[in-house]
């Protein structure tokens, strides 16, 4: 059993795997804090109030055994642990007296106003500074080293904010736009000074999948983060999360070091100049290729179309959604996108879109009842603000 350790980005390599035939077990967390703070345990106390108060839905799969345990010595045998840099969910919650710290999500409260109560009564709220997170998670993979000194343990790095990856590349965790310049040789060295440990060069594992792809930084990682400025202007960071041609080229370097022991870069995986040295150009399409792109069905296809709509903002791409719409899939990424480009074009031909989402996220239960209610919320917002009959769909969160 493969086991896998950290976000959503562990999350996809951990589906990669699967569909490659290495059995793998996920486990999203939500700090490192959480782990180093409980020493290997669950404390007694929250683990009695969350069966109290009936929390277990809500910490969004970060377990309380995930946060605090991690892998215990009564499971399958592992073949190799993978931790990858993640974002810390927060804020956490600090037991003064015994000085462990957990993650729950504060929609709990509502749910059980006598869990707020309680913990209020034992926990202040905290929020782990941004600055000092490569040493926590430095921290944390060293205590999980000693605990489990016997197995492989890969740590996957992130992709470093290149200028060619504008427009002003983004990551959800906060430190990271400070520290990827500097960040990859001090984790190779730290890396390689703990036993039986590696890490993952995610830049390098990109080039060779640039080098024998579509070289354009959209192709990989269509999506915007989306952002109206206080003079009414939008801004836009480009999601370098979510980087859909990674995954599997990810597996098959991990499917290779469980057979070796090593991790070996080929000649066509070194970062091109072009990624440091020109910076980002944003890409035009023609009507026949957003046509294309948006009836494909896939999310990645689909959100590069919408993307490319703010390119030329003067001009309404509105119907396209429209005439898209029974092949565009449910991505809560494209809906970000498409609610701040119904703010710039209130269009009502996007009603006849966002009555083919309706019905769409009706249905898609992969991800919980929590993600359809919001995502069903939010379009009845869009639809509002288009119509006149809510709020401006640019104020819309």
């Amino acid at each position: 059993m493969l086991y896998l350790f950290g976000n959503c980005q562990s999350g996809f390599l951990a589906e990669a795997l699967a569909r490659k035939g290495h059995p793998t077990t996920f486990r999203p967390l939500a700090s490192p804090l959480t782990y180093l703070s409980c020493n290997g345990r669950i404390p007694r106390d929250i683990t009695e109030a969350v069966a109290r108060f009936g929390l277990d839905p809500f910490f969004n799969d970060r377990t309380l055994f995930n946060q605090c345990v991690m892998f215990s010595g009564q499971e399958p045998e592992a073949r190799l642990f993978l931790i990858n840099l993640f974002h810390e969910t927060t804020p956490l919650f600090l037991n003064e007296a015994e000085k462990y710290a957990i993650y729950v999500d504060q929609a709990a409260f509502a749910f059980a106003p006598g869990f707020k109560n309680w913990l209020a009564a034992r926990h202040r709220a905290i929020v782990p500074h941004p600055d000092s997170y490569l040493a926590r998670f430095g921290d944390m993979v060293e205590a999980f080293r000693a605990r489990h000194p016997g197995t492989p343990l890969v740590i996957l790095g992130r992709l470093s904010h290149f200028p060619f990856f504008g427009p002003t590349p983004f990551s959800y965790l906060e430190c990271w736009e400070k520290v990827f310049h500097r960040a990859g040789p001090l984790l190779a060295e730290w890396a390689a000074g703990l036993p039986r440990t590696a890490l993952i060069d995610v830049d390098r594992i990109f080039a060779g999948i640039w080098a024998d792809s579509e070289p354009t930084i959209e192709a990989h990682c269509p999506f915007l983060r989306v952002k109206r400025g206080p003079d009414g202007g939008l801004t836009f960071r480009r999601d370098l999360e979510h980087v859909g041609s990674l995954w599997d080229r990810l597996a098959d370097k991990i499917a290779v070091f469980l057979d070796t022991g090593r991790l070996d870069y080929g000649p066509n995986e070194t970062v091109p100049a072009i990624w440091t040295e020109r910076p980002h150009a944003p890409e035009t399409l023609s009507r026949s290729r957003l046509r294309t792109l948006l009836s494909s069905g896939a999310n990645y296809a689909s959100g590069r179309a919408v993307a490319a709509f703010f390119s030329v903002p003067d001009t309404d791409h509105t119907k396209l959604l429209a005439e898209a719409a029974p092949a565009m899939p449910i991505c809560h990424h494209t809906l970000h996108m498409v609610r701040h480009y119904a703010g710039l074009h209130k269009n009502p031909a996007l009603l006849v879109w966002i009555s083919a989402q309706l019905e769409k996220i009706g249905v898609f239960t992969a991800n919980g009842p929590a993600y359809q209610r919001l995502y069903e919320s939010r379009l009845k917002q869009i639809a509002a603000a288009v119509t006149g009959r809510g709020a401006d769909a640019d104020s819309l969160s």
